[in-house]
């Protein structure tokens, strides 16, 4: 890795399945992003990536209506995408001057208190 990643912490993740490298390999430096998948018990089956943009020289542009302060006071998004048929994605970006980092947590229902509880587990990850 060309970076230290930031750890799922174990009070999030009920089960660790595993990370892989994510992104950009820098030859003689390494990954510049890693992508872990986790179980909590209250969520689901969620993934979180992480990509070092002042490694990968990359940036991010939000529309302006999109931008929360959600996570830890950091520049956020929340989405929630799906149907009752199929299950819904609960996503939560959020960005600083060296980080872009994603939790996705899919579930086979909707509900605010899910949304909330994956913003809860993205500050709990940010704070690691």
């Amino acid at each position: 890795m060309a970076y230290t990643p930031t750890p799922v912490p174990f009070s999030v993740a009920d089960e660790y399945i595993g990370a892989a490298p994510y992104l950009t390999y820098l030859k003689q430096q390494g990954w510049v992003g890693v992508i872990q998948f986790f179980k909590n018990n209250s969520v689901g089956n969620c993934s979180f990536s992480e990509n070092n943009i002042k490694l990968s020289h990359g940036s991010v542009v939000i529309a302006k209506e999109d931008v929360r302060q959600d996570v830890n006071g950091k520049t956020t998004t929340v989405e929630v995408m799906g149907d009752e048929n199929f299950g819904f994605t609960y996503t939560v970006e959020w960005f600083d001057d060296l980080f872009f980092r994603k939790l996705e947590c899919a579930s086979k229902h909707y509900s605010t208190q899910t949304t909330d509880a994956v913003i809860k587990i993205a500050q709990q990850i940010d704070s690691n």
